[in-house]
């Protein structure tokens, strides 16, 4: 349940928002202060920002529920930069929240919610959300040697694989399985799969499924590349039974978000680097008017009047960072601290979803800087 807060506590959390809306305004005009200095700036107080959230258990979205996606995405973060206590406090919740491990069920041993409320059943496994907690528990479990967080990653990859199935000679991976019914969706969507987590896992576990699954899926992303250079999102295999001859991976009204886009290709770099350097090279070929949507057929803006934010600057960052591109990372970089700057993903109506975003971005270009205070001792 959201707790309520004291006026004492509410006069703390507008004060903290005041000055960290000021800090973002002084080094956006300060003279000298360069991008990094921008990025470690915003990197510093949006994890703080974040910190308090997950204190205070601000972490339902407006409709009351809290996402996993977006706790998933902040543990990812904790992982990676090295916050062993926002780590633990992150998984020690997820664990317990929507990690389905019922002792009687062994199907649904390693299944992930996609979203949780207090007194209210699990109602469906998701699959992008079981890829980010897993991920998470497995750099976390590494970096601070915590073997039953990187055991209970790999059995939230096996729980994952299960979803996979067959469908007029298409394999995929399921979207979700109905707790209640019991009961599998027939669709998929692109940002369903991760092929990079699954093969680093599999190959460091000698489990031969995992790798099976990993190269399963960056078959898929082949199969799912369109003409402009962008990535089809929808796949829906029974469509083949309803009108025979069309594509059953598709884009809805040849459309597609170029975040979802980006999100899908940062986690196959490695897998499908031909990909992801496609992916990104369409977008900063258009990095001045950068919009949200496009035709995946044409590459022309299909709402040119809806701008690139965080949502998308994020994701394509995190692109140019894992395929080693300086000069795209740079570029990027200065994007998205100016999205942030504009509109901070801050304060309790603000989206987790976005300041996870955020975070796992500026980490990604600017976690290791010296620039960075030194982080405290961990906790033991």
């Amino acid at each position: 349940m959201k707790p309520r807060l004291s006026p004492q506590a509410r006069v703390i959390a507008v004060t903290a928002l005041v000055v960290l809306l000021g800090a973002m305004l002084i080094a956006r005009l300060v003279p000298g202060a360069t991008i990094e200095h921008r990025a470690v700036a915003l990197l510093e107080q949006l994890e703080a920002e974040a910190e308090r959230r997950v204190k205070r258990s601000l972490l339902q979205r407006p409709n009351g529920n809290a996402y996993t996606v977006d706790l998933g995405q902040l543990a990812m973060y904790a992982a990676r930069s090295g916050n062993r206590s926002l780590y633990v406090e992150l998984t020690d919740l997820l664990r317990d929240a929507v990690v389905v491990d019922a002792p009687d069920d062994d199907y649904t041993r390693g299944f992930v919610a996609w979203r949780y409320a207090e007194d209210t059943p699990l109602d469906a496994s998701g699959t992008t959300e079981g890829l980010r907690v897993a991920s998470a528990l497995w750099d976390g479990g590494a970096r601070f040697d915590r073997p039953d967080d990187t055991a209970l990653a790999l059995t939230i990859l096996e729980g994952y694989a299960r979803h996979a199935a067959i469908d007029q000679d298409i394999w995929f991976i399921r979207n979700y399985f109905n707790l209640q019914t019991r009961a599998f969706s027939p669709n998929s969507y692109l940002i369903d799969y991760d092929p990079d987590l699954l093969a680093r896992v599999g190959r460091d576990t000698d489990t031969t499924g995992l790798v099976d699954v990993a190269e399963k899926s960056a078959k898929l992303f082949e199969q799912a590349t369109t003409p402009a250079g962008l990535l089809h999102g929808v796949i829906l295999p029974e469509i083949a039974t309803l009108m025979p001859g069309d594509p059953p991976i598709f884009s809805p009204n040849r459309v597609e978000l170029l975040a979802n886009v980006a999100n899908a290709a940062v986690h196959a770099t490695s897998s499908n680097p031909a990909i992801a350097h496609g992916v990104l090279e369409f977008a900063t070929s258009r990095i001045d008017g950068l919009q949200r949507h496009y035709d995946t057929h044409t590459g022309l803006a299909a709402y040119p009047t809806s701008d690139a934010g965080i949502a998308e600057f994020a994701p394509l960052l995190r692109l140019a960072v894992a395929l080693d591109r300086p000069d795209d990372t740079h570029r990027l970089l200065a994007r998205l601290v100016n999205a942030i700057e504009d509109d901070p993903p801050t304060g309790n109506r603000a989206s987790l979803y976005l300041l996870s975003e955020s975070l796992l971005a500026l980490e990604a270009a600017v976690g290791p800087s010296p620039l960075r205070r030194p982080r405290p001792a961990p906790d033991p």
